[in-house]
């Protein structure tokens, strides 16, 4: 758990990582410019698209003000594509019922659109205060959908709930189906972590201590890679190999390896084992999914 001093700035959300899927609890328009104006602010900073995704109480001509109040010459980043704002008729719906993969291929798109424009990723906000009773139960199937979706992607989401609109049931599955929520208790901010996705952090930490000590005490070359196929660990053995320190090798592509260079066969197994979830053995590679949000393979030398 997470705490701001409630002074200054709101910086709560300032360090969250890549694949974070949040739930912010809000009772005013005010709770929601306290957190979204730093959070899109440091995006914006960061080289990142920012959408921000606009109901009730906040407009879009609101947010843009409170947003410009804190970034200066705001319009630059609107002109060239890197901030939008959108009311939720026209992200969420469209004039239609919510259609869950509809919106879910829209951020797909967006994010292939950002990566291949030289963008490092996108954070996004969404407002539910438009959300209908019969629009509840395809909305918190979605939710789980990004959940999982953005795992692992250079994406980060939070989701802004308004208090009065939901009941104890309600909470509870909005809880459940994000990584963290974010909610004020006696007037300071605090971030809580979902209890399974601690679990699940906490796993992925001890896996990469085994595979780290596994790694350092072998005599052979080994190289682990993360979902983008980038490298996040290289043992002394490959390092001599490559003629490499571990802090110039860490980050590299895949391909930037020279004996990997012809390999787009191998880079597809990957993909495929991302995509499909069925993990790949080959004779000197592991990849499994079960290292998505932050490991995909081991290769071995």
């Amino acid at each position: 758990m997470r705490k701001n001093d409630g002074e200054g700035e709101i910086d709560i959300l300032s360090e969250i990582p890549w694949g974070t899927h949040i739930c912010l609890f809000y009772e005013s328009r005010d709770d929601l410019v306290d957190i979204l104006v730093p959070y899109f602010k440091n995006g914006l900073e960061n080289n990142e698209i920012c959408m921000w995704i606009t109901s009730n109480p906040l407009s879009e001509k609101e947010a843009g003000d409170a947003l410009s109040a804190a970034v200066p010459h705001i319009d630059r980043y609107t002109k060239k594509g890197q901030l939008e704002f959108l009311p939720y008729a026209e992200w969420y719906s469209k004039g239609d019922s919510f259609d869950k993969q509809k919106v879910l291929d829209r951020w797909a798109k967006r994010l292939d659109k950002a990566l291949s424009g030289g963008y490092d990723g996108i954070r996004v906000a969404g407002n539910t205060s438009w959300l209908k009773n019969e629009d509840w139960r395809s909305f918190t199937d979605y939710e789980e959908e990004v959940n999982h979706a953005i795992g692992g992607k250079r994406m980060k989401a939070i989701c802004t709930y308004p208090l009065k609109k939901f009941g104890v049931s309600d909470i509870i599955d909005i809880v459940n189906n994000h990584r963290h929520a974010l909610a004020k208790r006696n007037g300071r901010w605090e971030l809580i972590e979902n209890s399974e996705s601690k679990k699940t952090r906490d796993a992925l930490k001890e896996s990469r201590a085994r595979w780290s000590g596994f790694m350092s005490s072998a005599t052979h070359g080994m190289i682990l890679f993360d979902s983008e196929l980038k490298l996040v660990e290289i043992n002394e053995a490959a390092q001599r190999m490559f003629g490499l320190a571990k802090e110039e090798a860490v980050g590299k592509h895949f391909l930037e390896f020279e004996p990997f260079r012809k390999q787009d066969e191998l880079c597809d197994k990957y993909e495929d084992v991302l995509r499909t979830g069925k993990p790949f053995f080959g004779k000197e590679t592991i990849a499994h999914p079960r290292f998505a949000n932050r490991h995909l393979a081991m290769r071995a030398f």
